[in-house]
């Protein structure tokens, strides 16, 4: 039995009548406040799927009488459940967009951000605030970079972003004087490092090692000696790098990627940073969920031991999601976002496994 209390005068141990609109004494005598009724607060999805969910119903039990096949007990049973699941997927899309907002207390002041964010970027955050740099390391496509202007905005710091790759020098870095003009070329991190702000090396693991090696200074040091002269570093300089490897050289999914330095590794904090799903569905939009639920379940079986080499990111679901409301047919987007490059008996494999969500 359903046991309430008295929200009047608060009273415990008392239990619902039928509908749920009196309230009993235990000795079945009714209870004092219980002449004001009980009324649920419908919400506004409430009202706008009800109709809904009765048309859908509605249609389902006609297509069953029209077919006259009442004795088909294992058809009805399937269609049953497939009506279920449709008023599940259904729920799922009317839900209201989760609300995101992290506030950060520093040196007194208040930093807050809001939006759509990976569930690791309040540790990101806190760890950048403290001054350590930060290595995120995890598949591509999982929102790294976004993740550094987040945390750049949060902590309310100037952001700068290089996308590192093996024809990079040293120069390109910390600049170099021209040889005609004997003028000073400022390089990337010149800026931040005397300025202050988070500077972002993307796809850090894809660097030249001995590049980096020449970082290890600024990172580590309070000064460094540029071409042109000795800077402090700035209190509020601080590096995030982004790789899809821990920086010990290329695996069978990474093949690009460097062995890094092992005194360059020892500058940053490793931060792991994987997919986030549940973050997925609001980046794609909770309008296609269906389909960002179909890309993760697709994703699922690609993973699954001994593994698949294919990848299958986020941008599967905010790309197709796009495409999809711009009236594409599912076939095509699945085709250009989710199978690319997917061979025919793995295709059919997961194809076995997975619900074909289509149109």
């Amino acid at each position: 039995m359903r046991t309430a209390t008295c929200k009047h005068c608060g009273k415990g141990g008392l239990h619902w009548g039928s509908g749920y609109k009196v309230l009993y004494e235990a000795s079945q005598a009714q209870h004092r406040c219980s002449s004001v009724t009980h009324e649920s607060n419908s919400s506004s999805v409430s009202r706008e799927l009800s109709p809904t969910l009765k048309s859908l119903v509605d249609s389902r039990v006609r297509q069953m009488l029209d077919l006259q096949i009442y004795e088909s007990h294992k058809w009805i049973v399937t269609q049953m459940q497939s009506l279920f699941k449709d008023v599940e997927e259904m729920c799922e899309q009317y839900k209201p967009p989760v609300e995101h907002h992290i506030t950060i207390s520093q040196n007194e002041d208040c930093h807050k951000i809001e939006g759509h964010f990976h569930r690791m970027l309040p540790t990101l955050i806190n760890v950048t605030g403290t001054g350590l740099h930060t290595m995120l390391v995890g598949p591509a496509g999982g929102g790294k970079t976004t993740a550094a202007k987040q945390t750049a905005e949060a902590l309310e710091k100037p952001y700068y972003e290089i996308a590192m790759h093996p024809a990079m020098t040293q120069w390109d870095l910390v600049g170099f004087k021209s040889v005609t003009t004997g003028q000073y070329i400022k390089g990337f991190v010149r800026e931040p490092y005397e300025n202050g702000g988070v500077l972002m090396l993307d796809e850090i693991d894809n660097s030249d090692p001995s590049v980096l090696v020449g970082m290890n200074s600024i990172l580590a040091n309070d000064t460094y000696s540029f071409p042109d002269t000795k800077v402090e570093k700035h209190k509020d300089f601080v590096c995030i790098g982004a790789g899809n490897t821990y920086g010990r050289g290329a695996d069978r999914m990474y093949v690009g990627r460097n062995q890094l330095d092992a005194a360059t590794l020892d500058r940053f904090v490793v931060v792991d940073w994987d997919y986030d799903e549940e973050a997925e569905l609001d980046w794609a939009g909770q309008d296609q969920i269906r389909w960002t639920r179909f890309v993760q379940s697709v994703r699922h079986e690609v993973f699954a031991p001994p593994g698949m080499r294919y990848i299958v990111s986020p941008r599967a679901s905010i790309n197709g999601a796009t495409l999809l409301r711009n009236n594409m047919p599912w076939d095509d987007v699945a085709n250009m976002v989710l199978w690319k490059g997917m061979n025919s008996d793995d295709r059919s494999r997961i194809e076995r496994k997975v619900k074909y969500n289509g149109a």
